[in-house]
């Protein structure tokens, strides 16, 4: 008998064993609907770091704005030897085959900041209401009354509903009392910059430019709605909306033509996400995540295990101050090093830190829960956004000397043998240029 024992209790301790073997080593695959947003990039990198100090595997692929390749994709993931999936889905609905194999082969799916309503599929976001109410009391503060522009996201996206309750909870009474009238409503196809500036400039001619106030769904719908506006002088004039905190949509609010953007920290979202994947992965369930609860506010009433994540709202008044929020790290971030240069004209040049330090700086460094000191991220942060090139010959050499010569105020600097430019990527390519922004030809200022 005691023989029997000691075999059963062996056992126990192999199957343990294996059981802990297997919880590493484990395959994550994620499947993004439109990777080439820039803030993707940012969820990305920290999903890889959650995975990589787990031991386990990051597999990928990129929808490339296609429902139809995402649902092959995820089936394509799954064959790669996916443990668990991450999906950041372009059309929920269209991948919904795709989900149920996943569920069919014991494959957890965690549906990422949109909703996948399928109960197979755990879902962690952040407060999609919440970031709606931010956006649009944001906008109220600055307009409580006149014509309003609703610029909502995809329609296949069930993120733009969440979003648009939320600005109706606070404009609702506004508008029942006539104070504010919606002028224009559109779902913004894909969630594409393009298709809303489209809308946003049929609404303008519409009204005949008499819009006032603009609640846009995102930083990317806003700098569409932004770009309309700028084509009839009114950029600056009329707030705007948006949110990701993205770099472009830091320096429209930096330099006033957005009112706000809503931070979601990326790198909270990927983090979770890979760690609640792993977990699922490994034998846990949907029950033991911590933080969850349950969610059935979908359009199909879905009851979802859900994680939510808190926003915040960033303005020019809160970016550009010492007083960030409460929680937030009080101390301003260091100058950058002489090494770095900003453009700036000559009229704007008291107001070059607007463009770039506090804007990607310190949202990069004022919002990072990173265990280093606030100014090492700030110095980080500039360095890492602008161009940097080793000097090649004689022509750098010779441009180098005319813009001291002509500029009367330097041009670039040798330091270490290496040459530096003043070229930030201030994310305005496709979009057009502020006003006061540089023109060919205007003096490069360095930072002192």
């Amino acid at each position: 008998m005691k023989s029997i024992l000691k075999l059963m209790a062996g056992a126990a301790i192999i199957a343990s064993m294996h059981s802990a073997a297997i919880a590493k080593d484990l395959v994550i695959g994620v499947s993004w609907s439109n990777f080439q947003e820039e803030r993707w990039k940012t969820d990305e990198a920290a999903i890889k770091a959650a995975l990589e100090a787990s031991g386990d595997k990051y597999i990928s692929a990129d929808a490339q704005s296609s429902a139809a390749k995402q649902l092959t994709d995820i089936e394509s993931l799954i064959a790669q030897g996916a443990n668990a999936l991450i999906v950041l889905a372009k059309d929920s609905d269209a991948i919904g085959p795709a989900i149920e194999k996943a569920a069919a082969e014991g494959i957890p799916v965690v549906g990422y900041d949109r909703l996948i309503e399928n109960p197979a599929a755990f879902y962690i976001t952040f407060d999609n209401k919440e970031v709606g109410r931010l956006q649009a009391s944001e906008v109220f503060k600055q307009k409580p009354e006149g014509n309003y522009v609703f610029i909502k996201g995809s329609s296949a996206d069930p993120n733009a509903d969440f979003l648009f309750s939320g600005q109706m909870e606070v404009l609702k009474d506004a508008i029942d009392a006539g104070k504010i009238k919606n002028v224009g409503e559109a779902y913004t196809d894909g969630w594409k910059p393009e298709n809303a500036q489209k809308n946003m400039e049929q609404f303008l001619t519409a009204n005949d430019n008499k819009v006032d106030a603009i609640v846009a769904s995102n930083d990317g719908t806003a700098g569409g709605a932004i770009a309309a506006l700028d084509a009839q002088g009114l950029a600056g004039s009329v707030p705007v909306s948006g949110q990701d905190a993205d770099k472009a949509a830091l320096n429209r609010v930096a330099r006033g033509t957005q009112t706000v953007s809503v931070w979601k920290d990326s790198r909270e979202l990927g983090k979770k996400a890979a760690e609640i994947a792993a977990a699922l992965a490994a034998g846990k369930t949907m029950d033991e995540i911590e933080g969850v609860q349950t969610f059935d506010g979908g359009p199909k009433g879905v009851a979802m295990k859900s994680v939510f994540l808190a926003p915040l709202a960033i303005t020019r008044d809160n970016l550009m101050s010492s007083s960030m929020p409460a929680g937030l790290p009080r101390k301003r971030p260091a100058r950058a090093p002489r090494t770095t240069w900003l453009r700036a004209s000559k009229p704007q040049a008291r107001d070059r830190s607007i463009v770039f330090e506090s804007a990607a700086t310190q949202i990069v460094a004022a919002l990072s829960q990173d265990a280093r000191p606030t100014g090492k991220i700030a110095s980080e942060a500039i360095r890492e956004s602008t161009e940097v090139r080793p000097m090649t010959g004689r022509a750098d050499r010779s441009r180098c000397r005319s813009a001291r010569r002509h500029q009367h105020i330097g041009g670039g600097r040798h330091v270490h043998g290496r040459h530096h430019t003043s070229q930030p990527d201030t994310g305005y390519a496709n979009e057009p240029r502020p006003k006061g922004e540089r023109k060919p030809g205007e003096a490069i200022l360095p930072r002192h």
